[in-house]
Protein backbone atom coordinates (compact mmCIF):
# COMPACT_ATOMS: atom_id res chain seq x y z
CA UNK A 1 0.00 0.00 0.00
CA UNK A 2 1.03 3.38 -1.15
CA UNK A 3 -0.30 6.72 0.82
CA UNK A 4 -0.21 10.17 -1.06
CA UNK A 5 -1.22 13.29 1.29
CA UNK A 6 -2.96 15.36 -0.56
CA UNK A 7 -2.28 19.73 -0.14
CA UNK A 8 -3.13 22.66 -1.88
CA UNK A 9 -5.40 22.65 -4.66
CA UNK A 10 -6.61 20.83 -7.84
CA UNK A 11 -2.89 21.41 -9.26
CA UNK A 12 -0.90 20.10 -6.31
CA UNK A 13 -3.43 17.70 -5.68
CA UNK A 14 -2.94 16.01 -9.40
CA UNK A 15 0.56 15.99 -8.43
CA UNK A 16 0.37 14.72 -5.47
CA UNK A 17 -1.90 11.81 -6.84
CA UNK A 18 0.65 10.99 -9.62
CA UNK A 19 3.59 10.44 -7.50
CA UNK A 20 1.69 8.43 -5.35
CA UNK A 21 -0.15 6.34 -8.51
CA UNK A 22 3.24 5.91 -10.20
CA UNK A 23 4.63 4.40 -7.08
CA UNK A 24 1.75 2.07 -6.39
CA UNK A 25 1.66 1.41 -10.62
CA UNK A 26 5.20 0.22 -10.04
CA UNK A 27 5.21 -1.66 -7.13
CA UNK A 28 2.23 -3.16 -7.96
CA UNK A 29 0.46 -2.48 -4.88
CA UNK A 30 -2.92 -0.11 -4.10
CA UNK A 31 -3.01 3.51 -3.63
CA UNK A 32 -4.79 5.51 -0.65
CA UNK A 33 -5.20 9.21 -0.39
CA UNK A 34 -4.71 11.23 3.14
CA UNK A 35 -7.15 14.31 2.31
CA UNK A 36 -7.36 15.16 6.30
CA UNK A 37 -5.34 18.17 6.54
CA UNK A 38 -7.42 19.31 3.49
CA UNK A 39 -10.04 22.50 4.73
CA UNK A 40 -7.58 22.60 8.03
CA UNK A 41 -5.72 25.42 7.65
CA UNK A 42 -6.27 28.97 6.54
CA UNK A 43 -5.94 28.79 2.79
CA UNK A 44 -8.58 25.62 3.18
CA UNK A 45 -8.76 23.15 0.47
CA UNK A 46 -11.53 20.59 -0.62
CA UNK A 47 -10.82 17.01 -2.06
CA UNK A 48 -10.93 17.93 -6.26
CA UNK A 49 -10.00 14.63 -7.91
CA UNK A 50 -13.33 13.05 -7.31
CA UNK A 51 -14.13 14.14 -10.75
CA UNK A 52 -11.61 12.21 -12.49
CA UNK A 53 -10.87 8.76 -13.13
CA UNK A 54 -8.69 8.41 -10.21
CA UNK A 55 -7.54 4.58 -9.01
CA UNK A 56 -7.29 5.29 -4.91
CA UNK A 57 -9.38 5.17 -2.12
CA UNK A 58 -9.35 7.66 1.32
CA UNK A 59 -6.75 6.28 3.58
CA UNK A 60 -8.59 5.61 6.82
CA UNK A 61 -7.69 7.59 10.56
CA UNK A 62 -6.40 3.56 11.09
CA UNK A 63 -4.44 3.26 8.38
CA UNK A 64 -2.90 7.22 8.82
CA UNK A 65 -2.37 7.04 12.26
CA UNK A 66 0.85 8.55 14.03
CA UNK A 67 1.44 9.83 10.81
CA UNK A 68 -0.50 12.78 9.30
CA UNK A 69 -0.21 14.42 12.91
CA UNK A 70 3.14 15.24 12.42
CA UNK A 71 2.05 18.15 10.28
CA UNK A 72 -0.04 19.93 12.60
CA UNK A 73 3.21 20.56 15.09
CA UNK A 74 5.94 22.83 13.87
CA UNK A 75 8.97 21.59 15.95
CA UNK A 76 7.57 17.59 14.98
CA UNK A 77 7.46 18.73 11.44
CA UNK A 78 11.02 19.98 11.14
CA UNK A 79 11.92 17.14 13.15
CA UNK A 80 10.54 14.77 10.77
CA UNK A 81 12.36 16.18 7.44
CA UNK A 82 13.40 12.74 6.90
CA UNK A 83 12.99 9.13 5.90
CA UNK A 84 11.53 7.17 9.13
CA UNK A 85 9.68 4.53 9.66
CA UNK A 86 6.54 5.08 12.05
CA UNK A 87 2.71 4.89 12.99
CA UNK A 88 1.55 1.59 14.03
CA UNK A 89 1.47 0.44 10.25
CA UNK A 90 5.11 1.57 10.41
CA UNK A 91 4.70 3.26 6.99
CA UNK A 92 7.60 3.96 5.44
CA UNK A 93 7.55 8.07 5.81
CA UNK A 94 9.13 10.26 2.73
CA UNK A 95 9.25 13.77 3.26
CA UNK A 96 10.05 15.82 0.42
CA UNK A 97 13.35 17.88 0.82
CA UNK A 98 14.06 19.88 -2.13
CA UNK A 99 11.77 21.35 -5.03
CA UNK A 100 13.73 19.73 -7.64
CA UNK A 101 13.27 15.96 -8.07
CA UNK A 102 14.81 13.64 -5.86
CA UNK A 103 15.34 10.32 -7.39
CA UNK A 104 15.39 8.50 -4.49
CA UNK A 105 11.12 8.79 -4.56
CA UNK A 106 11.78 6.58 -7.72
CA UNK A 107 12.88 3.60 -5.89
CA UNK A 108 10.62 3.38 -2.72
CA UNK A 109 9.19 0.57 -0.78
CA UNK A 110 6.05 -0.41 -0.47
CA UNK A 111 4.34 0.56 2.62
CA UNK A 112 5.11 4.50 2.49
CA UNK A 113 3.68 7.59 3.03
CA UNK A 114 4.34 10.44 0.43
CA UNK A 115 4.33 13.82 2.16
CA UNK A 116 5.21 16.52 -0.79
CA UNK A 117 4.69 18.90 -3.50
CA UNK A 118 6.51 16.47 -6.17
CA UNK A 119 6.36 19.18 -8.64
CA UNK A 120 8.02 17.22 -11.41
CA UNK A 121 6.92 15.24 -14.47
CA UNK A 122 9.94 12.91 -13.73
CA UNK A 123 8.09 11.32 -10.64
CA UNK A 124 5.42 10.00 -12.77
CA UNK A 125 6.53 10.76 -16.84
CA UNK A 126 7.03 6.49 -17.30
CA UNK A 127 3.36 6.05 -16.97
CA UNK A 128 1.98 9.20 -18.91
CA UNK A 129 -0.81 6.34 -20.36
CA UNK A 130 -1.73 5.60 -17.22
CA UNK A 131 -2.06 9.29 -16.02
CA UNK A 132 -3.72 10.52 -19.19
CA UNK A 133 -6.76 7.41 -18.56
CA UNK A 134 -6.51 8.02 -14.81
CA UNK A 135 -6.97 12.11 -15.27
CA UNK A 136 -9.86 11.96 -17.85
CA UNK A 137 -13.35 14.02 -16.37
CA UNK A 138 -15.26 11.90 -15.29
CA UNK A 139 -18.30 13.48 -16.74
CA UNK A 140 -19.85 14.42 -20.05
CA UNK A 141 -18.72 18.17 -21.46
CA UNK A 142 -22.26 20.09 -21.33
CA UNK A 143 -23.54 23.64 -22.29
CA UNK A 144 -21.21 26.22 -22.90
CA UNK A 145 -18.33 24.00 -22.05
CA UNK A 146 -19.09 21.91 -25.09
CA UNK A 147 -19.68 24.53 -27.20
CA UNK A 148 -16.19 25.61 -26.72
CA UNK A 149 -15.17 22.45 -27.10
CA UNK A 150 -16.19 22.06 -30.56
CA UNK A 151 -14.80 25.61 -31.43
CA UNK A 152 -11.74 24.34 -30.41
CA UNK A 153 -11.37 21.57 -32.34
CA UNK A 154 -11.86 23.40 -35.81
CA UNK A 155 -9.37 26.44 -34.75
CA UNK A 156 -5.68 26.51 -33.81
CA UNK A 157 -6.69 26.41 -30.22
CA UNK A 158 -4.26 28.20 -27.70
CA UNK A 159 -5.08 28.62 -23.80
CA UNK A 160 -3.68 30.93 -22.08
CA UNK A 161 -4.12 31.23 -18.23
CA UNK A 162 -3.16 34.13 -16.40
CA UNK A 163 -3.47 33.45 -12.15
CA UNK A 164 -3.44 36.52 -10.02
CA UNK A 165 -5.75 36.74 -7.14
CA UNK A 166 -4.02 35.00 -4.65
CA UNK A 167 -0.79 35.97 -5.95
CA UNK A 168 -1.84 39.83 -5.23
CA UNK A 169 -4.32 39.47 -2.26
CA UNK A 170 -2.30 36.74 -0.17
CA UNK A 171 1.06 38.13 1.61
CA UNK A 172 2.24 34.53 2.03
CA UNK A 173 1.75 33.75 -1.54
CA UNK A 174 3.15 37.48 -2.88
CA UNK A 175 6.29 36.69 -1.04
CA UNK A 176 6.55 33.03 -2.79
CA UNK A 177 5.40 33.50 -6.03
CA UNK A 178 5.87 36.65 -8.80
CA UNK A 179 2.50 37.22 -11.04
CA UNK A 180 3.33 36.41 -14.94
CA UNK A 181 4.17 40.01 -16.38
CA UNK A 182 2.07 41.36 -19.49
CA UNK A 183 5.43 41.28 -21.32
CA UNK A 184 5.58 37.62 -20.98
CA UNK A 185 2.40 36.81 -22.31
CA UNK A 186 2.99 39.45 -24.85
CA UNK A 187 6.36 37.62 -25.81
CA UNK A 188 4.47 34.47 -25.58
CA UNK A 189 1.61 35.34 -28.14
CA UNK A 190 4.14 36.71 -30.32
CA UNK A 191 6.32 33.52 -30.56
CA UNK A 192 2.59 31.46 -31.16
CA UNK A 193 1.66 33.90 -33.90
CA UNK A 194 5.56 33.36 -35.85
CA UNK A 195 4.52 29.51 -35.26
CA UNK A 196 1.04 28.75 -35.80
CA UNK A 197 -1.43 29.60 -38.56
CA UNK A 198 -4.60 31.59 -37.59
CA UNK A 199 -4.43 31.32 -33.54
CA UNK A 200 -7.39 31.73 -31.62
CA UNK A 201 -6.61 32.11 -28.29
CA UNK A 202 -8.61 31.04 -25.31
CA UNK A 203 -7.88 32.83 -21.97
CA UNK A 204 -8.33 31.41 -18.32
CA UNK A 205 -7.94 33.23 -15.36
CA UNK A 206 -9.40 33.72 -12.01
CA UNK A 207 -9.32 37.50 -12.47
CA UNK A 208 -11.53 37.39 -15.83
CA UNK A 209 -12.36 40.89 -15.53
CA UNK A 210 -7.92 41.93 -15.27
CA UNK A 211 -7.72 39.40 -18.23
CA UNK A 212 -10.28 41.37 -20.12
CA UNK A 213 -9.27 44.64 -19.57
CA UNK A 214 -5.25 43.86 -19.85
CA UNK A 215 -5.11 41.35 -22.43
CA UNK A 216 -6.94 42.41 -25.76
CA UNK A 217 -5.36 40.64 -28.51
CA UNK A 218 -4.86 40.83 -32.26
CA UNK A 219 -6.39 37.62 -32.55
CA UNK A 220 -9.49 35.84 -32.13
CA UNK A 221 -10.33 35.50 -28.13
CA UNK A 222 -12.30 33.64 -26.56
CA UNK A 223 -12.74 34.35 -22.42
CA UNK A 224 -13.73 31.37 -20.47
CA UNK A 225 -15.40 33.01 -17.73
CA UNK A 226 -18.15 31.03 -17.16
CA UNK A 227 -17.05 27.81 -14.57
CA UNK A 228 -15.77 29.24 -11.75
CA UNK A 229 -14.12 27.67 -8.67
CA UNK A 230 -16.45 24.33 -8.50
CA UNK A 231 -16.05 23.19 -12.08
CA UNK A 232 -12.40 24.45 -12.09
CA UNK A 233 -12.24 20.70 -13.60
CA UNK A 234 -13.84 22.28 -16.42
CA UNK A 235 -11.45 24.98 -17.12
CA UNK A 236 -8.48 22.21 -17.02
CA UNK A 237 -10.19 20.10 -19.56
CA UNK A 238 -10.69 23.21 -21.68
CA UNK A 239 -7.04 23.85 -21.51
CA UNK A 240 -5.87 20.42 -22.94
CA UNK A 241 -8.32 20.29 -25.22
CA UNK A 242 -5.90 23.22 -27.19
CA UNK A 243 -3.67 22.60 -29.41
CA UNK A 244 -1.03 24.37 -27.37
CA UNK A 245 -0.83 26.19 -24.19
CA UNK A 246 1.02 29.33 -22.64
CA UNK A 247 0.58 28.55 -18.63
CA UNK A 248 1.63 30.88 -16.26
CA UNK A 249 3.38 29.91 -13.12
CA UNK A 250 0.34 27.70 -11.39
CA UNK A 251 0.01 23.90 -11.29
CA UNK A 252 -3.35 24.79 -12.51
CA UNK A 253 -2.23 24.92 -16.36
CA UNK A 254 0.78 23.41 -15.71
CA UNK A 255 -1.84 20.25 -15.90
CA UNK A 256 -3.82 22.02 -18.85
CA UNK A 257 -0.55 21.59 -21.06
CA UNK A 258 0.78 18.30 -19.33
CA UNK A 259 -2.57 16.36 -19.90
CA UNK A 260 -2.75 17.78 -23.80
CA UNK A 261 -2.32 15.23 -26.22
CA UNK A 262 -1.42 17.10 -29.19
CA UNK A 263 2.05 15.23 -30.32
CA UNK A 264 3.26 19.04 -32.23
CA UNK A 265 1.84 21.28 -29.47
CA UNK A 266 3.92 24.02 -27.97
CA UNK A 267 3.91 24.94 -24.08
CA UNK A 268 5.14 27.97 -23.08
CA UNK A 269 5.96 28.52 -19.40
CA UNK A 270 7.98 31.35 -17.34
CA UNK A 271 11.61 30.84 -16.66
CA UNK A 272 10.76 32.16 -13.50
CA UNK A 273 8.32 30.69 -11.22
CA UNK A 274 8.97 31.23 -7.73
CA UNK A 275 9.55 34.51 -5.99
CA UNK A 276 11.94 35.33 -3.13
CA UNK A 277 10.82 32.46 -1.18
CA UNK A 278 9.06 29.28 -1.02
CA UNK A 279 8.03 27.49 2.09
CA UNK A 280 10.70 26.12 4.26
CA UNK A 281 13.30 25.80 1.78
CA UNK A 282 16.50 28.24 1.80
CA UNK A 283 17.82 26.52 -0.82
CA UNK A 284 16.29 25.54 -4.33
CA UNK A 285 16.32 25.34 -7.44
CA UNK A 286 13.06 24.77 -10.29
CA UNK A 287 14.61 23.28 -13.28
CA UNK A 288 12.51 20.18 -12.98
CA UNK A 289 9.78 21.71 -12.73
CA UNK A 290 9.01 22.69 -16.14
CA UNK A 291 9.55 19.64 -18.70
CA UNK A 292 12.66 20.10 -20.96
CA UNK A 293 10.18 20.01 -24.50
CA UNK A 294 7.88 23.30 -23.45
CA UNK A 295 9.64 26.64 -23.77
CA UNK A 296 10.68 28.69 -21.43
CA UNK A 297 10.49 32.97 -21.94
Amino acid sequence: MIITKLAGGLGNQLFQYAAGRRLAYIRETGLKIDAISLGQHDTARVFALDHFHIKASIATPEEIEGVSVIDTDKKKRKAWNADHILGKNKLFFAREKAIHFERRILDLPDNTYLQGHWQSEKYFKDIRDVLLKDLTVNTPQQGKNLETAEKIKITNAVSLHIRRQDYVQKKHMASIYDVCTPEYYASAVAHIAKHVEKPHFFIFSDDIVWAKENMKLDFPTTYVDWNGDLAHFEDLRLMNQCKHNIIANSTFSWWGAWLNQNPEKIVIAPKRWLGIKWYGFTKWNTKDIVPETWLKM
